[in-house]
């Protein structure tokens, strides 16, 4: 069960000295997840008025700070946000959302595709989705784009033994796909999902490159979405040799197997030191307009500079080694805009992004397996005070996972109020009380005195999540709960998330652009 309590302002910067040309694709990329309006404003904030001399000057590459690094190099299997900036580059879907509307545009599709609701004995309440692929868009090796590339990257995620539980919930919508030619398919949708359209844009990988063999072919859409099917197939030699090689270290991050239809080639990864990534000699995108949405790529070379450490940053960015830092604390941001000298070779950016930030708990833990548990827990969070002090008010309360700007956002959803009183009677109605006059609540679970202490997790080199732990934990004191604060290396601390060894944990959650 999640916990909902804001979404962030981006907190960008880059550097504008470089080679004017890669300014277009720096903005795409820094701010690829952000879009102006909301409480953030996205204006340049410079105090540029002339040519400024900059060691970064006339050098067509751009740094940009991580704070981690990413978990791997495969889109299907990845699941941190860090490495999903990396993968917009290298990687490319049949539609891409812009920054600045959040409108759909058409990437590796010739355009949006037509959806149609249909109503029939297989589908009674369903849609059909088509596309067309665009003539110029081909693989590196010259290969076109194929309908079979769209079935087969489909089929991987369906695979029940390919790591991407993340994402099989989401295309359970689809149930088949019927491919017209090697340019035209249709996918055929068992209910009328009102994200269909964007879902239906799959990240597109190269068949010929993540299933030389074949193998998927043997399986259809249709069975790999049938429960009852797929069970009998966990056996099946054909879908456990391609998951074990598609889930394998060198589809994740060696060179040669980690290949997608974007600007960008994948280069090097020194792992906890940069991933870089190289401009493509020859891509397919140059064939277009470079003011097309999405087809923006001006630099030669692109660095993912990993420093864990937020006060490591700050240095490296004053001393030009870097040209990009983005979500840094809210406090050091503010104060930069009033930084005139440092305006001189930098930009300041504060688009809204589409993101929020969560405590995730374990339903299935002994403790947190009574709703009113979780209901208190939630009315001892002070949104309020967490973005006044922690944000300074470079953030918005949210009463869920869907962003205000979209269309289908209900407003009149009730968001927890900070109340202590109420988390108190919720926690005595589910049968917490201080039997021993401790200050921490217990209850007798299976047999046995249990007090009310749980882990809260959060990734190493977060001073916000870790500050925000700490509010947490002084006002679940006010109700009995002790709560231990526990930092994980960020890999370590999503293959933990993923095999749900937590008790509670804080994320955020980031969607394009």
């Amino acid at each position: 069960m999640p916990l909902y309590y804001m979404i962030k302002i981006h907190l960008s910067m880059f550097h504008p000295q470089l080679f004017l040309k890669a300014l277009a694709v720096l903005f795409v990329t820094t701010l690829f997840i952000g879009c102006s309006g909301g409480a953030g404003d996205s204006s340049s904030d410079s105090s540029n008025s002339g040519p400024v001399n900059s060691q970064r000057a006339g050098k067509n590459e751009v740094i940009i700070h991580e704070t981690a690094d990413a978990d791997k190099m495969n889109p299907l299997t990845s699941t941190s946000a860090n490495a999903g900036y990396i993968h917009n580059r290298l990687y490319q879907g049949l539609l891409y959302v812009g920054p600045d509307s959040f409108k759909y545009h058409p990437v590796i599709a010739e355009s949006r595709p037509e959806i149609e609701k249909i109503s029939n004995d297989e589908y009674e309440k369903g849609l059909t989705i088509s596309y067309t692929i665009r003539d110029e868009a081909k693989w590196d090796n010259g290969d076109p784009i194929t309908s079979q590339d769209v079935a087969f990257s489909l089929k991987a995620i369906k695979n029940p033994k390919v790591d991407a539980e993340h994402l099989r919930g989401y295309y359970k919508f689809i149930d088949a796909i019927d491919i017209e030619d090697q340019k035209n398919f249709t996918f055929y949708c068992n209910k009328r999902y009102f994200l269909a359209e964007i879902w239906s844009a799959v990240t597109v990988l190269p068949e010929h490159v993540y299933d030389p063999d074949q193998l998927m072919r043997n399986f259809t859409v249709k069975e790999l979405n049938n429960p009852k099917k797929v069970q009998k197939l966990q056996g099946n030699d054909k879908i456990n040799k391609f998951a074990e090689n598609f889930n394998s270290e060198k589809y994740q991050r060696k060179k040669g197997f980690v290949k997608g239809s974007g600007p960008y080639q994948y280069e090097s990864w020194e792992t906890g030191q940069r991933i870089t990534l190289k401009r493509k000699d020859d891509w397919w995108g140059d064939k277009l307009p470079d003011d097309m949405p999405g087809f923006a790529a001006k630099p030669d070379k692109i660095v993912y500079e990993i420093i864990n450490d937020n006060t490591t940053a700050m240095t490296a960015l004053k001393d030009e080694q870097l040209d990009v830092h983005y979500n840094m604390r809210s406090r050091k941001f503010l104060k930069l805009k009033d930084d005139k000298d440092f305006k001189k070779l930098y930009n300041l950016h504060s688009p809204t992004e589409l993101s929020y930030s969560y405590i995730g708990m374990n339903m299935d833990n002994p403790k947190l397996k009574d709703v009113k548990v979780r209901k208190a827990l939630s009315y001892t969070l002070n949104r309020k005070k967490i973005i006044e002090t922690l944000q300074r008010g470079l953030a918005e309360p949210l009463n869920g996972p869907i962003h205000p700007s979209k269309e289908y956002y209900k407003e009149n959803l009730n968001p927890y109020s900070y109340n202590i009183q109420k988390a108190n009677q919720l926690l005595k109605e589910a049968g917490w009380q201080d039997s021993d006059g401790n200050g921490i609540k217990d209850k007798t679970i299976n047999g046995d005195k249990t007090e009310l202490k749980l882990e809260l997790k959060y990734s190493q080199g977060s001073s916000t999540g870790e500050k925000l732990g700490l509010i947490f934990k002084k006002a679940a004191e006010q109700i009995g709960v002790s709560i231990n604060l526990v930092q994980k290396e960020w890999t370590v601390f999503i293959e933990e998330n993923k095999n749900h060894n937590f008790e509670m944990y804080l994320a955020g959650w980031v969607s394009s652009p």
